[in-house]
């Protein structure tokens, strides 16, 4: 995508978009005229680590970051939306991945909050939040630990 076209600082133009839609299925079938995917994959390696994949937003010389946003599109007149789904792989030999969810830190300013809410509901029920360890088949199965952090004042 293009860059702004000058530094001027009352509108020295917008850098350009990278827009990647697959395509709309027409037909009228619910269950066979699916839309496009769009994957996104890193390349494999045949002795080393496998490619990463990487979402960085936008960094500010002035200004704040842009945000990363991961959502699914709203349902249809009948139906649901997408789930959203995070999972690290699974290995024969050796330890699955690491899952991390955290905020940045802040030298002068406040680091910023980590939700997990289900949403509101008119005509049904809302959705559970369950924490859970896997089950050990040998060995011990995983703590659940909150931890509150320490303040000065």
């Amino acid at each position: 995508a293009g860059a702004g076209l000058s530094t001027d600082a009352a509108d020295g133009g917008d850098g350009g978009d990278v827009v990647v839609t697959a395509g709309k299925a027409f037909g009228g079938n619910a269950v066979t005229d699916i839309g496009g995917d769009v994957f996104v994959s890193a390349g494999e390696a045949t002795s080393a680590v496998g490619g990463a994949v990487k979402v960085l937003s936008g960094f500010s010389d002035a200004t704040s970051s842009g945000n990363v946003e991961v959502a699914t599109a709203a349902a249809g007149a009948v139906g649901v939306s997408g789930d959203v789904l995070i999972d690290t792989g699974a290995t024969t030999v050796g330890d699955t991945g690491m899952m991390a969810v955290s905020t940045g830190r802040a030298t002068q300013g406040s680091s910023g909050g980590a939700y997990m809410t289900t949403g509101h509901s008119f005509y049904g029920l809302t959705g559970n939040v369950e924490l859970t360890t896997g089950a050990a088949t040998s060995g011990d199965a995983g703590d659940i630990k909150l931890t509150v952090g320490r303040g000065d004042t």
